[in-house]
């Protein structure tokens, strides 16, 4: 899958990740790669990312949707449940990406892959020769993950765990 989204002005690109209640100490986590991959120097080659780890329902999907709206550039969802899909779909958008344009991947339910699926992967996106950011959301911190640190892809885990009691109630407000 697809995600092409909008630009967006300078002013109002931090306030998406603002906009999250609590989870300051990710939300500054976030910031941080936001930055990083705003003002990286190094051109074509895989920036590597951050996958975010924790239960359904805690939080992940909505915080990388902020953080991809922040970044303002073009994003290709593989869905851990049909990666073998989505391989020729992946190298048809690296193909059609700019030469001098950063992309980003979206590792989605990275805990269903298989750990020939993320080599093949990073092999892609390796060949690409594009400037590639990866971000990853996963039940678990597993095996698989670490797979995609040895690769490469991903730098470390930021953990999604329940919030804090103060920001529940900012939650119910």
């Amino acid at each position: 899958m697809i995600k092409y989204l909008s630009r967006m002005d300078e002013k109002s690109k931090g306030n998406c990740i603002d906009q999250i209640k609590g989870y300051e100490g990710i939300k500054e986590e976030l910031r941080k790669q936001l930055h990083y991959i705003n003002h990286r120097v190094r051109f074509n080659s895989i920036i590597p990312g951050v996958v975010l780890v924790g239960k359904k329902g805690h939080g992940r999907h909505f915080m990388v949707d902020a953080f991809l709206e922040a970044a303002c550039k073009k994003v290709f969802v593989v869905d851990g449940a049909h990666v073998s899909n989505a391989m020729d779909e992946l190298r048809y958008f690296l193909d059609g990406a700019g030469r001098d344009e950063a992309v980003i991947i979206q590792l989605d339910c990275l805990d269903q892959m298989k750990e020939e699926q993320v080599d093949i992967i990073a092999g892609l996106l390796r060949e690409s020769g594009k400037t590639v950011y990866v971000l990853g959301i996963s039940e678990e911190d597993d095996d698989l993950v670490k797979q995609c640190r040895v690769c490469g892809l991903l730098e470390y885990s930021i953990a999604v765990t329940d919030p804090y009691l103060k920001d529940t109630v900012q939650f119910l407000v």
